[in-house]
C-alpha cells in the first residue's frame, strides 16, 4: 500500500498463507509491469482455492482496474458468505471500486449504509 510493488512481492514470496501470497502476489506483480505472472498468480488461486476464495479476488480485480469483474466477485464473496466481506467498508484495496454505485449496493446489503 505504501507504493513499493517489489518489497510487497518479496513479502508476499515469504507468506506462509498460499491464498495471501496468491493474491499478494498476482497485485504486485501486475503493478510491476509482469502480467503473465499476475495472472499465473491469480489462476492458481482460482484453480486451488475458487470458491474459498470470491473475496480475495476481488481485491485482486479492483487493483488491477477490472472494476466489473471485481464488483461480480465481491457480489459472489457476499452470496456465498465469504467471511472476508467484513473488511469490505475500509479495506483499501477495494478503494478502486469504492465509489461506483454498485459498490454503494454492496455496502447497503451489507448494511454499512
Amino acid at each position: 500500500m505504501n507504493g513499493d510493488a517489489a518489497a510487497a512481492r518479496a513479502q508476499y514470496q515469504q507468506e506462509p498463507d498460499p491464498i495471501g501470497r496468491l493474491r499478494g502476489l498476482a497485485i504486485a506483480d501486475m503493478k510491476l509491469g509482469n502480467a503473465q505472472a499476475a495472472q499465473a498468480s491469480l489462476s492458481e488461486l482460482i484453480a486451488k482455492y475458487g470458491a474459498a476464495t470470491p473475496y480475495q479476488q476481488a481485491q485482486v480485480y479492483a487493483q488491477w482496474g477490472r472494476s466489473a469483474q471485481a464488483l461480480a466477485s465481491l457480489e459472489q464473496a457476499i452470496s456465498t458468505r465469504d467471511a472476508g466481506v467484513v473488511r469490505a467498508k475500509t479495506d483499501p484495496l477495494l478503494d478502486p471500486i469504492r465509489k461506483t454505485v454498485r459498490f454503494a449496493q454492496v455496502e447497503r446489503e451489507l448494511g454499512y449504509s
